[in-house]
């Protein structure tokens, strides 16, 4: 197993290689930083000396070998507009993302398994049809249309729940935690008060992201365990007198796994896209915001990294699913 996963960590280098000589080009031949920094206004030899100093006069090889060794140290270069180190920004929002990404993920497994099984167990009934049609609708809804619907429905309709933020002002001004995960801070220290207003904040922006991902999972589920239910060792056990439950969690389930776990960890990397827009409609302070923000001011540096960032986790993510198939499945062996 640890030969196999070094020699994977070998094969994703060239992979990340090419994600970042891939954006690199595209953010080279699609800007000016002098126009973005300096505006209409700026003179010749202010541009000039500008992209003297920025080495853009540099041979084009030579610029993306300096961005990648600064890369690979943590530095990602400086935003052109706020004018701070890159990888602060992203390392001052990105727990925000994780939270939110997290616990959206936790849903679509919890919901979009379970839905999946309970629709297997009981094809072509009307649980199986209503299932899989509020399915297709979340599948074919947009996250920004399913946002607005919720706080219309939730936040100004009914009330329950906030619009936008991540926490009350009120709550805010008496919450000094040692980290930026709030959510999971609170919890874990019992202050109940903070963590019920976190969560209210964090439920609608963690179930409209998790909507699309939670519904592909169950129809994937569904379609999986349909096969698997016919097999004959399922059968096996049913005659060996081995209760429904234990039938289908412990036998059936197991042996679908594997197609569950590839959905689960390519939607990981849906997920982190996908909070862009949820963010922007929530106004979550998160990777989303920063981004689009950055987007909004030509700040290319920091769409740069983010960029790069989320291409490496959603790597990083397949890497951890081929792992799992041996868990789930020890007929697979590792060369």
């Amino acid at each position: 197993m640890t030969r196999y996963i070094a020699k994977r960590l070998l094969q994703l280098v060239p992979v990340l290689l090419g994600i970042t000589l891939l954006v690199f080009l595209i953010f080279h031949y699609t800007s000016d930083p002098t126009q973005v920094i300096l505006g209409l206004h700026g003179s010749e030899e202010q541009r000039v000396a500008l992209r003297e100093s920025l080495g853009l006069n540099d041979p084009l090889l030579v610029q993306y070998a300096r961005y990648l060794g600064n890369a690979v140290q943590g530095d990602l270069g400086n935003s052109w507009m706020r004018k701070t180190p890159v990888s602060a920004e992203i390392a001052q929002k990105f727990p925000h993302t994780v939270e939110l990404t997290m616990i959206a993920m936790f849903i679509t497994v919890a919901m979009g398994i379970l839905v999946g099984v309970i629709s297997a167990v009981k094809p072509y009934t009307l649980v199986d049809y209503l299932s899989m049609t509020a399915a297709l609708l979340a599948v074919s809804i947009p996250v920004f249309v399913l946002g607005l619907f919720f706080i219309s429905i939730f936040s100004v309709k009914l009330g329950w729940l906030p619009i936008n933020g991540r926490m009350s002002a009120a709550m805010l001004s008496s919450f000094e935690p040692p980290t930026n995960f709030y959510l999971i801070y609170s919890f874990f220290t019992g202050k109940w008060a903070i963590f019920w207003d976190l969560a209210k904040h964090i439920m609608m922006p963690a179930v409209v992201l998790a909507g699309a991902t939670t519904a592909l999972l169950a129809r994937m589920t569904r379609a999986t365990m349909l096969e698997v239910v016919r097999q004959d060792f399922i059968r096996t056990a049913k005659a060996k007198g081995l209760s429904q439950r234990v039938v289908i969690f412990k036998h059936a389930l197991k042996n679908a796994m594997i197609p569950i776990i590839t959905v689960i960890g390519l939607q990981f990397g849906g997920l982190l896209g996908g909070a862009l827009l949820t963010e922007s409609v929530f106004t979550w302070p998160g990777l989303g915001t920063l981004t689009i923000s950055a987007v909004e001011a030509k700040d290319l540096p920091l769409v740069q990294g983010v960029v790069i960032l989320v291409a490496t986790l959603f790597v990083l993510a397949n890497l951890a699913v081929d792992v799992m198939y041996a868990f789930f499945d020890p007929r697979i062996k590792y060369a």
